[in-house]
């Protein structure tokens, strides 16, 4: 997911992305990073609002937040139903990477891959 951090006593707006490909990810958990890797705080997203902090206000756009929303739905089926990426992406025909992607927000999908992947788990996602 990518969103625009503004610092609310300089007013520096920074490009952001989600990543739990950062040494300072810890279990799994998405973090803010700049185009540099610097990372700025923890992904906190609750329901269509991003919670903000002392320091930083954050811009995502509303397509963002669906992708995003979208991929914790996967996540939260998957986990319910006891398997992996590499099992859920074998069965839905996609590979480990392309959904572990969807499931960070980090890739717009097509309704096919989609119903594939709620095929492979037996339910529906709702899209807001």
């Amino acid at each position: 997911m990518k969103a625009t951090l503004i610092n609310k006593q300089t007013g520096e707006h920074i490009d952001v992305r989600t990543t739990t490909r950062h040494p300072l990810s810890k279990g799994g958990q998405s973090i803010w990073v700049d185009r540099d890797n610097n990372a700025y705080l923890q992904v906190k997203v609750l329901g269509e609002y991003v919670i903000e902090t002392p320091t930083y206000k954050i811009e995502v756009e509303e397509r963002e937040l669906q992708r995003y929303d979208i991929g914790q739905q996967i996540v939260s089926h998957r986990l319910g139903k006891g398997l992996t990426v590499r099992q859920l992406a074998a069965q839905a025909g996609i590979t480990a990477a392309n959904l572990s992607n969807i499931e960070q927000g980090n890739y717009s999908t097509g309704v096919d891959i989609i119903q594939r992947i709620c095929a492979a788990l037996g339910t529906k996602l709702l899209i807001k």
